[in-house]
């Protein structure tokens, strides 16, 4: 989601999405921080589309019928674009870098970052979180990013990675053939 330059913060909520989210090999180490936040954070959460958000059924007799089916299809596929994973020669992600500093510039929400679904592991959820710091300041030499967190020293932890489960189907199952 973050364009050159343009500094976000990854984390995530639990420490096996944290892991997979790295794409580790076996045998790889990984080292984890648990992080506390230093002001209360809002977040644009995607993922609260498929937890919270019950949709009424949509009627056709409905006069915003189509416009009510759009939107929901809009936040569906941005969701989606935005979990998924980018590979070395992926320019798809344009979409998803525009639409994070949106939110992030958007004056009437004021978000500190987004919530997502992470791909890596299901059930899990990852957070961008925005730099806090004066725009005009990133070309300063001493510039430092500026997040709402700060890292508990005592919970940090070294991994060893032993397994890594893939799960797979076959292709035209998978709509691809």
């Amino acid at each position: 989601m973050s364009p050159a330059g343009i500094p976000l913060l990854y984390v995530s909520r639990e420490l096996d999405t944290c892991i997979a989210e790295v794409r580790p090999s076996i045998g790889d180490t990984v080292v984890v921080g648990q992080f506390q936040s230093t002001e209360p954070l809002k977040f644009f959460d995607f993922t609260a589309l498929n937890r919270w958000l019950k949709h009424e059924p949509l009627s056709l007799f409905d006069p915003n019928y189509q416009k009510r089916s759009e939107y929901r299809l809009l936040l569906r596929y941005l969701h989606e674009e935005i979990s998924r994973p980018v590979r070395a020669n992926d320019t798809d992600y344009v979409v998803t870098q525009a639409l994070a500093e949106f939110i992030r510039y958007e004056k009437n929400w004021s978000f500190d970052g987004i919530a997502f679904q992470s791909v890596q592991r299901k059930g899990g959820v990852n957070y961008a979180l925005f730099d806090r710091g004066a725009p005009e300041h990133i070309h300063r030499p001493e510039w430092r990013p500026t997040f709402h967190l700060s890292i508990e020293s005592d919970a940090v932890t070294v991994h060893v990675v032993d397994s890594v489960d893939y799960r797979h189907k076959v292709a035209t199952e998978a709509g691809l053939a």
